[in-house]
């Protein structure tokens, strides 16, 4: 049986050692017809990209911190009710829930009582205002109910903003000053409008200052937070497109990890969704797909998988030039599904080897070796 001379070192390619050295610029190889229809070759032309769409990669959805607020119980008692439910829609300023406090009592006490006391200091600079004026008493009597008065003022600013911190609106607080009329009933309301996303208080439990009630968040728009592998992080900046092939959204890359996790040895990538987030829940599980700039400064290229063989720890394509069949170097910059982009120099209108590329490797590397 007669062998095709190129195929000779195709069958002996197993016996070839894997580490031929450093690959210095060989000759274009030319070949017949006849031995391109032996090696199976086929070519095809190239494509040019500016972006590499990488794999699908596991992201969570979240809430953006700046559009979540917890709301809290201002002052401690019973938590009576709770007025919304997880997933109810709620607006600034919404009262969400009823507490009652019978500390809330010793503040309006200490309230009404700076009221009174202030009352009091202004009336008594009035009166020494206009004995100091018909000269009945000194000057240090006057400036010191004058500074009496301002001593009163402060303490009912203070005690004023006790009982706001505490839950008390303006028009409460007018009321409680007109009226004279203590409660112990609290309005808790919202300060964010939005949506109800937990629930952690339950009506007739004791509660302290500061225990969670109810989580709110905004969801007009929402962050993907897609765990990277390590090597496919290069590329990735901010600005760079993110795709949700299954729910066909789009969003950005906002920021990305310095951080490596110990547990899979990922990177953080945090992208944000604004169009169409109405289609995404928090703590869902995608799939996203990062998207990389690639030829800025070296063209790069869309190329089938078997166009891309690796020799010395180097990646290559063959390029059908005038004359004849060139190894070029090339840098994988992303594996997509089905193909690689790869940046690498290759001639105007060149062809590419998609098919016959082992093949095809095992004649270059006889002719390089000079078997």
């Amino acid at each position: 049986m007669n062998v095709p001379g190129p195929l000779l070192p195709f069958l002996s390619a197993l016996v070839l050692a894997t580490a031929v050295g450093p690959l210095a610029a060989a000759e274009p190889l030319e070949l017949s017809d006849a031995e391109r229809a032996a090696f199976g070759l086929r070519t095809q032309a190239l494509d040019p990209v500016t972006e590499a769409i990488g794999n699908r990669l596991p992201a969570r959805v979240t809430v953006p911190n700046r559009q979540l607020r917890v709301v809290s119980a201002p002052q401690p008692g019973l938590l009576e009710q709770v007025l919304v439910a997880e997933g109810d829609r709620v607006e600034p300023g919404q009262v969400v829930a009823l507490i009652r406090s019978p500390s809330l009592l010793d503040l309006q006490r200490e309230f009404l009582a700076a009221q009174a006391r202030l009352d009091l200091a202004r009336e008594s600079l009035r009166r020494d205002e206009q004995l100091f004026e018909d000269g009945i008493i000194s000057e240090r009597r006057y400036q010191t109910t004058r500074a009496e008065m301002l001593e009163a003022e402060a303490t009912l600013k203070q005690h004023r903003q006790r009982l706001l911190l505490a839950g008390f609106g303006e028009a409460a607080l007018a009321e409680l000053a007109q009226r004279d009329q203590l409660s112990s009933s609290l309005e808790v309301t919202t300060p964010l409008g939005g949506v109800v996303l937990d629930q952690m208080g339950t009506p007739g439990e004791l509660i302290d200052a500061a225990t969670p009630i109810l989580r709110i968040g905004q969801l007009d728009r929402l962050w993907l937070e897609i765990h990277t592998p390590l090597d496919s992080v290069v590329g990735v900046a901010a600005g760079a497109r993110v795709q949700v092939p299954e729910l066909g959204l789009e969003g950005r890359v906002i920021t990305v990890g310095r951080q490596v996790h110990g547990q899979d040895q990922g990177v953080l990538v945090r992208a944000v969704v604004e169009e169409g987030a109405d289609l995404l829940r928090p703590g869902q599980f995608v799939e996203a797909q990062l998207c990389v700039t690639c030829g800025v400064e070296v063209p790069a290229f869309r190329v089938p998988r078997a166009a891309v063989f690796r020799e010395n720890g180097e990646a290559f394509v063959f390029s059908e030039q005038a004359t004849g069949f060139v190894a070029v170097p090339v840098r994988v910059v992303a594996e997509e599904i089905d193909s690689l982009v790869v940046e690498g120099e290759f001639p105007e209108d060149s062809a590419i080897v998609v098919s016959g590329t082992i093949s095809l490797k095992a004649y270059w590397l006889q002719q390089h070796e000079g078997l």
